[in-house]
This record gives structure tokens, C-alpha cells and sequence, in this order.
């Protein structure tokens, strides 16, 4: 067996990505939907309502990447991963305290979605593809084999969560969780 210390230092970074991955995957990409119902019924909203911050933080998404693009390059993955992580935590917990349309519109399209759409995503794979030349590809797939893990792992979990404490609890677990990453 291996030591621990003697792994390659890119390779623990790999992990790392794996994991942001899975948790933007299970908390925001893919996982959102377990929220969705929930809301409509809390904010007396129906499908079309609760559905336009999705849309409109997609169009949101379109203007911060290439911007977030030139941050990550000027103040590097790590800077750019941490303030994400602790602004989506944050949002994670207002959340769980909304309880008008607007304000769920403000934290989802102005905390939530900026934090989690580029946030994450975008620091992770330059810090996987700043360690790795020749095993690149490999790194690569190995760290976006966190979406399909949060998909398959966190997603059942936000559900339980869901079901047992409601959602305004579940999202400010979540964002405490994320602040503790």
C-alpha cells in the first residue's frame, strides 16, 4: 500500500473536484427539483412562477462566465472556489428563510445561481487542468464523475431531508454544510 503522503498532490486535487462536483450536481444542477414542489406549495406559486429564476439564472450564467473566467485566471481556482462555496452556503440559508416570491427570486437569481453556475464549476477544472499535463484526460474525467455522483448520492439524501424536516430546513442544512466545506 501506498502512503498517503506519497500520492500525487494533483491527484488529491482531483478529489477535491470530484467532490464540488457532486455537490453542485446533487444541491443545485440536479438536485433543485426535490425543492421545487415544496416551494410552489409554501409560496402559493404555480410551475410556470417557480420555474422563471431557472430561466432567468441561465441568462445570468451566459453574462458571469466570461467574467468569472478572467477572475479565476487573475486570483486563481482556489479564491474563486471559496468566496463561491461560502456566497451559495449563504444562499443555501436564506433560502430556508424566504417566504415571498420576490425575495425567492432575488436569493435564488442573485446568490444562489451566480455562486453555484460559475462558481464552482469553473475553478474546479482549471485547478484539475493547471496540475495535470500528461494524465490530463484522466483527471479531467475523474473529477466530473462528480456530477453523476451527486446525481446518484446526494439527491436521494436532499429527498429524505425533504421528507423529513422540510425543505426550508433541508437548504439551510445545506448551506451550513457547504460553509463547512
Amino acid at each position: 500500500f501506498m502512503k498517503l503522503s506519497k500520492i500525487f498532490y494533483g491527484w488529491w486535487i482531483v478529489a477535491i473536484a470530484f467532490l464540488v462536483n457532486a455537490t453542485n450536481a446533487g444541491l443545485y444542477w440536479n438536485g433543485f427539483s426535490v425543492f421545487f414542489l415544496p416551494i410552489c406549495r409554501d409560496l402559493n406559486i404555480n410551475r410556470f412562477y417557480a420555474s422563471l429564476p431557472f430561466s432567468i439564472s441561465r441568462g445570468v450564467a451566459a453574462v458571469e462566465s466570461p467574467i468569472l473566467g478572467t477572475v479565476v485566471d487573475r486570483y486563481g481556482p482556489a479564491k474563486v472556489l471559496f468566496i463561491a462555496v461560502a456566497i451559495a452556503g449563504i444562499g443555501y440559508i436564506l433560502l430556508g428563510r424566504v417566504h415571498t416570491y420576490l425575495l425567492f427570486m432575488l436569493v435564488f437569481i442573485l446568490v444562489i445561481s451566480p455562486a453555484m453556475q460559475g462558481g464552482f464549476d469553473q475553478p474546479s477544472m482549471v485547478a484539475v487542468t493547471r496540475w495535470f499535463q500528461r494524465r490530463r484526460r484522466l483527471a479531467l474525467a475523474c473529477s466530473t464523475a462528480g456530477f453523476a455522483a451527486g446525481g446518484g448520492v446526494i439527491i436521494p439524501l436532499i429527498a429524505l431531508s425533504v421528507e423529513s424536516f422540510g425543505w426550508r430546513s433541508t437548504a439551510m442544512g445545506a448551506g451550513i454544510l457547504m460553509m463547512g466545506l
